[in-house]
């Protein structure tokens, strides 16, 4: 397990990240509404995404980029600078993933 200490940041994964609000979050640093978001102790070291148009959206928007691919084709050890501290992943996402096969209809949460 990684040394953390109070300048040390988690690298995290992201995975179904969309267009990056959530990523955003996590890391902190950023002005919203005349309000400022301290950085946070994240870094996030890979994000995917299998919608094209969203991760060009996340890419326009960061410097680190985004990858367009299925997750099941994912590599866990293959993932740029491996995550060392965690993996995070967008939990509305269920219901629009091939596996729902129609038993979720809306949102009940």
């Amino acid at each position: 397990m990684a040394k953390i200490n109070r300048n040390t940041k988690l690298k995290v994964a992201s995975f179904f990240c969309g267009c990056g609000g959530m990523d955003l979050g996590i890391q902190g640093g950023f002005e919203y509404l005349n309000k400022k978001y301290h950085n946070l102790p994240y870094e996030v070291a890979y994000a995917v995404d299998n919608d094209a148009y969203a991760t060009k959206i996340y890419n326009d928007n960061f410097n680190h980029k985004c990858e367009t691919k299925d997750v099941r084709e994912i590599e866990l050890n293959k993932i740029p600078g491996i995550v060392e501290n965690g993996i995070f992943s967008h939990g509305v996402t269920d219901l629009y993933t091939i596996y729902n096969d129609g038993r979720i209809k809306k949102e009940t949460r």
